[in-house]
């Protein structure tokens, strides 16, 4: 292809000039809209090419996702449980760092575990302190 010849641009229909080093290459004129549809194009046709690939992939950040999710939710649930124990309308985030020292701690695998364990800890305390008290 002679670099003086025209193009037009196959996002937006406006005639281009390509350089001299890319015309052979060049398909798209410069604009921010037209150059993303380009990529979109460029990711659609990988994702064709690659189809199997690219399902393993999507699989697996989606599997990766919900293990996040009930991760995160399991978390809250232990919030909610160690505000219950102590009797208190916290929210979840305020009592994070209690569960995590708590399983860190006693190295609890599962919810019950953790508030079984606070719950020691706690008569544990009142205990400490009502002998220290009374001395």
């Amino acid at each position: 292809m002679n670099a003086n010849e025209e193009k037009i641009c196959p996002a937006c229909g406006k005639v281009i000039h390509p350089s001299k080093r890319t015309a052979h290459n060049q398909k798209y004129c410069s604009e921010a809209s037209c150059q993303k549809t380009r990529e979109h194009e460029k990711k659609m046709r990988w994702r064709k090419k690659h189809e199997s690939e690219w399902k393993q992939l999507a699989n697996k950040y989606s599997a990766e996702s919900h293990k996040r999710r009930r991760e995160r939710e399991k978390a809250m649930a232990k919030d909610l449980a160690i505000a219950e124990i102590n009797g208190k309308d916290q929210q979840p985030r305020k009592n994070a760092l209690l569960v995590g020292m708590a399983a860190f701690i006693s190295h609890a695998k599962t919810c019950d575990e953790i508030v079984n364990f606070l719950a020691r800890m706690e008569r544990k305390g009142k205990a400490l302190i009502e002998s220290c008290l009374w001395k």
